[in-house]
């Protein structure tokens, strides 16, 4: 997947609501349950990309967070690992001419037990949330 601010490769189907011909996810669900929305918290911080790779950061733009980490987490221990290697570059997304910058940050879900009882499904969720400094 090519992105504005980092290339990948998707271990995770995934699947959401966000911008046509883009990365860009409010929301979604990868094939393993683990779900996540994108929220606004105003007070989150950016930082040039080289200032961020100099501290061993992985800059990422805030409006491709929800893909890049439902593409490669499979439960909440992974995201927890890799939210400790990224952080928020200050560099405005680019779409259809207009560029913007969501102060970010992800909430995640990730379903821990699904069941059926009395023919109705059951699905136990830990809630989740992380904000990139």
């Amino acid at each position: 997947m090519t992105g504005q601010s980092t290339t990948w490769q998707s271990k995770y189907a995934t699947l959401g609501v966000g911008l046509t011909n883009s990365l860009v996810l409010y929301d979604g669900i990868n094939e393993c349950g683990l779900a996540g929305d994108l929220q606004v918290l105003m007070e989150c911080g950016r930082a040039n990309a080289d200032d961020l790779e100099q501290r061993g950061l992985q800059p990422i733009l805030g409006e491709e967070l929800v893909t890049y980490i439902l593409t490669q987490c499979k439960d909440v221990a992974a995201v927890k690992e890799l939210a400790a290697t990224l952080a928020l570059v200050d560099q405005p997304y680019s779409f259809m001419g207009q560029t913007a910058q969501i102060s970010a940050h992800i909430h995640l879900l990730i379903r821990l037990a699904q069941w059926s009882f009395w023919n109705r499904l059951i699905t136990v969720l830990l809630s989740y949330t992380i904000v990139l400094a």
